[in-house]
This record gives structure tokens, sequence and C-alpha cells, in this order.
């Protein structure tokens, strides 16, 4: 059969004697295998058709009768394992399975309760919010109402101190005198300065009482009502006093003294403010003579603060970027002559300066009679014989101010005894002098509110050199009667 695959009929004869060997004993069964008939008959099948009867046959014969040939019968799978027999659970058991139950039960109601309480809480805080907005609403707008009332009232207070204060000074119309109007030697800055005052008459006192309290009208009516109404504003917050010429602590102007200082120093004078004019004028902004504020002006205190001193600055036309004021320096009669001989001279201070090194002056007159009397030493200045104090009043150039406001210029703003963080240093880098609102409350420690309006008690200001101060008047005044000795 494997000579003749392609046979059909030698094929399906093969297959036919195949078919009757396998239908014989085992032995032949064997011999057919042995000798591949099995694999014979399996090609015959395949290839030709008509060989599969017999092909089957034959098959059936050889495996279904050769038994140790025949494929092992699969083993029958294992048997499934027997279920574990599961106890029943005990009494016990039973009982704290449905404790537990119980338990799962409350702790969900307390759940229940705590979401329904928070969410109560919730509503009542939304309901408080908004009750809390409404009343912020109207606390702010009460607020405004009051801030208005508040800037009214203020604004009618300075009205009517302004006013207080014109009625104490009787200004003189000095153009109507006989002779025209004058000045005295000491009034130097004022014309120099200015080109209104160019063309006035002036002559050369020397020690010239230019007002007494008890005289005719005085021919020097542009000085006198200028140094008049520098007195009158320096009651404590700007406040007149109760009669004219007496501040409210009960000091009173008696009369005033020009000062003749030598005409170098009113050159040195002139020739400084020039100076620092020119500088300003042609220096870059900022620049060194241009200076920023250390530390920036945040709360706007400090541009408050300077705006106010500018109120105090004397006409200056021939000035484009520097000005000039009238200061006060209250100090014994023996500093006064000094300071007349030789000019004002900053010096060691026993206490520590607050607000840096240097001459220190002020726009208070009151602030500067009470120095000048001696209040706040240990031992008070004794008055003249006609039981006179007096202050010095100078024509000052403040040059480059730095206004000195608590913050950045305290470490404790808010604490309002705190220190300075000025004190007895030198002045900022690039400016020529420090400018303060004091309190009398706080131990004359700088106070803040000029941005709000709030009513200052007095001023102090710091020149970082004497020669920005040049000394002009002397203002004699009385004070309140106080035991003391009594010198010429």
């Amino acid at each position: 059969m494997g000579g003749h695959a392609a046979d059909e009929e030698v094929q399906r004869a093969g297959c036919g004697a195949l078919q009757n060997m396998a239908a014989g004993s085992d032995a032949c069964k064997r011999a057919i295998v042995g000798a591949g008939g099995l694999a014979a008959l399996v090609a015959a099948g395949t290839a030709h058709p008509p060989c599969h009867a017999p092909v089957s046959v034959a098959v059936r014969h050889l495996l279904g009768d050769l038994g140790a040939f025949a494929p092992a019968a699969p083993a029958p799978p294992p048997p499934p394992p027997s279920a574990a027999v599961v106890p029943l659970p005990t009494a016990a058991e039973l009982a704290e399975a449905e404790r537990a139950r119980q338990r799962a039960e409350q702790r969900a109601q307390q759940e229940q309760a705590q979401r329904e309480e928070a969410e109560q809480r919730a509503r009542a805080s939304q309901q408080g919010q908004h009750g809390l907005q409404q009343q912020l609403t109207a606390a702010q707008q009460t607020l405004a109402r009051l801030q208005a009332e508040n800037a009214q009232l203020r604004a009618a207070s300075q009205s009517a101190r302004t006013s207080a204060i014109d009625r104490l000074v009787d200004t003189v119309d000095s153009s109507s005198l006989a002779g025209g109007t004058v000045l005295s030697v000491a009034a130097g800055p004022l014309a120099h300065f200015n080109s209104q005052y160019q063309s006035v008459r002036r002559r050369c006192y020397s020690g010239l009482d230019i007002w007494p309290a008890v005289a005719p009208p005085s021919p020097f009516g542009v000085e006198v009502t200028m140094l008049r109404r520098l007195w009158a504003e320096g009651g404590r917050g700007r406040r007149a006093g109760p009669i004219q010429e007496t501040l409210p602590m009960g000091f009173t102007l008696t009369r005033i003294e020009a000062i003749d200082v030598p005409a170098s120093d009113r050159h040195a004078f002139y020739n400084l403010v020039e100076q620092m004019d020119s500088r300003r004028s042609s220096g870059a902004i900022p620049g060194p003579f241009n200076p920023v504020y250390p530390g920036g002006d945040r709360t706007g205190e400090k541009a408050a603060v300077f705006a106010q001193l500018r109120a105090r600055f004397l006409p200056r036309d021939k000035l484009q970027n520097q000005n000039i004021m009238l200061a006060l320096h209250g100090c014994s009669h023996e500093v006064s002559d000094s300071v007349c001989r030789d000019g004002f001279a900053v010096v060691p201070y026993r206490d520590e300066p607050w607000f840096g090194r240097g001459l220190y002056l002020t726009t208070y007159a009151e602030y500067a009679c009470r120095y000048a009397t001696g209040e706040f030493k240990e031992q008070r200045n004794p008055p003249n014989s006609a039981g006179e104090h007096v202050l010095i009043a100078a024509f000052v150039a403040p040059g480059m101010v730095y206004p000195v406001s608590r913050t950045p210029d305290y470490e404790r703003p808010s604490n309002l005894t705190s220190k300075s963080k000025l004190k007895d240093r030198a002045l900022q880098p690039q400016f020529n002098s420090h400018y303060a609102f004091v309190s009398a409350a706080h131990n004359y420690e700088c106070m803040d509110g000029a941005r709000d309006g709030t009513v200052m008690d007095y001023d102090e200001l710091v020149c970082e050199t004497q020669q920005q101060a040049l000394p002009a008047y002397r203002l004699y005044f009385s004070a309140p009667t106080v035991a003391v000795e009594h010198i010429d």
C-alpha cells in the first residue's frame, strides 16, 4: 500500500485485507499495528473516500479489541470535599451581635443628630452674619456722618481760633503812619528774599524796642504784626489766650526788641539759603539735594505734617526751592545775650535729644516760654528786674525737611511712651532738618494724626547747623506769678 498510495484499487484491496486480518487474533492485531498497518489505513482513508468503510471497520477492530493497545480512560475527578460543618452560634454570641447592632443604630442616630445640629448652627451663623453685615453697614454710615460732622466742627474751630487771634492782633497799616513803612535792621531776610519789601525804608537800629505793649502804635507795623501773630498762635493746639497778648497758660507778651547781629552773620545766612536754593534747583529729583523719605510715607502722615509746616513759610519770591520762616527759641537771659552777640550754637545736650542732634526751635510761643522759664529744668531761670523772661525769634532756613512720624520712626508706633529711633542721632542723611509734632500728655514724644486733622499740641524743628537760624528779635514776656530770684 505504501508503494501505490495513489492507486485507489490497490488501496481499497489493501484496506479489505487489513480489515479481514484485524478481525483475527490479538497477535494478528499486534502484528498489523507493529507493521504500520494503522498508519496505512488512516492514509488510505484520508486520500481515497471510497476506502472509508473498510478503513473504519478495520480501525474499529484494531482499536476496539486491542485492550492494552486502547488509550487509557481518563481518571475520574476526585470527589468534591465535603462542606465543613459550622457550629451554631451560642446564646452569648447572639446577644453580643444584638448589642453591636444596637450600638451601630445609636451611632447612626447620634451622627444624624449632629448633622442636623450642624445644619442648624450653619443656618444661625448665616443669619447672624447677615445681621452683623446690616449692623456694620449702619455703623459705617454713622461713622461717615460723624466724620463729616467732625470735619465741619474742625473747620468751625479753626475759623474760631483764627478769628480770636485776629481780634487779639491789632494789625497796623504802617503805610498810613507819618514817614511811611519802615523795617528794622532785624528784618533783613524778609527784604532780601522778597521783592515786596525791596523799596521799604529801612533804619538800622541796634537793640531797639520796636513794640512796647504800652506805647503809641509802632511804625514797624510789618514786623510787629508778624511777630504778634506768631505769639498769638502759640498756645497749645494753636488756641488763643483769654485776653490780648496773653497765652492760655498765662504768659503775657510785654515788648519786642530788634536784634542787630553782625553784618557778616546776616550775609552768611543769605549765602547759605541761596546755596541751598541753587543746589535744589539744579539737582535731580530724587537726588542728593532732593532726597526722598527713607522708609517711605505709607500712611501719608509725613506729607500732612510737612503741609502744616509749609503754612508757616514766609513770602520769598526771590527763591525757587528754598523757604524761610520764623521760629522761637526759649532760653535764659544769659544765653539770650550770648546768642545776640555770637549767634546760635549747637551744643551737646545733657539729655538725649528726642528727634536727633541739632538746634531745637518751635513755632509755638507757649512751648518756647516754658523752656525760657526753665520749667523743664531742675532749677528755673530767673526773670530780669522787670519780671520778664525772654524768647529769641529767628529767621530759619529749614532746607530739606524730614517730617517725623511714629511710623516708621518709632520701634513701637502704637506705644505713645516709646522712644524715637532718631533719639540722640545725626539727622537723616541729605536732610537739613527734622520736624515733629509732640504730645504734652506723652512726655513730648511725637504724636500722629495730622493726616486726620487732629489738633496738635506743640511742634519741634531741629536744624542740622546753627547757620540755618539767624537771631532777629527778642520777645519779652511775663510769666504767671512764681517765687524766683530776679536778675538784671
